[in-house]
């Protein structure tokens, strides 16, 4: 394993542009599928935004069906946008959470709870910074 990694390091393997094993691995996808093409992505929200290019490219069509509480991309927002000038009295994100209470949602800010040194979550639901974490990870993995 420590030559694998040594060996790694040493070939520059990851620098974000196309690299030969990358090239390799696309052909062993696209022979083990049948695809002609493939298109790898540095994250799930650069995942989604391909592959809604890719269904409006191929069918032509501009509706998408989105589920509540799903990831759909960090750049998409589904449900009423909160305005950048009208800032709303209660928790900004109220009018498309799934996790809404209720009225206290639209009339207090949320309360702030640091998870970590990097990392504070404002929600009215969670008792703990940890079980809103958790929730939100269970969430988005199903």
């Amino acid at each position: 394993m420590h030559a694998a990694v040594a060996e790694a390091l040493s070939n520059n393997t990851s620098v974000g542009g196309v690299h030969p094993n990358e090239i390799r691995f696309a052909e062993l996808v696209c022979s083990r599928f049948g695809h002609q093409r493939v298109r790898f992505t540095n994250s799930g929200t650069e995942a989604n935004l391909m592959a809604l290019a890719l269904a409006v490219a191929t069918t032509g069509r501009r509706k998408v069906l989105v589920f509540r509480g799903g990831y759909h991309g960090g750049v998409l927002t589904f449900g009423e946008t909160p305005s950048p000038v009208d800032v709303p009295p209660g928790c900004r994100f109220a009018s498309r959470c799934h996790r809404k209470l209720g009225p206290i949602c639209d009339r207090e800010p949320p309360p702030v709870r640091r998870f970590s040194p990097t990392h504070e979550i404002a929600c009215q639901k969670a008792r703990n910074a940890a079980e809103l974490a958790m929730q939100t990870i269970l969430a988005q993995t199903g």
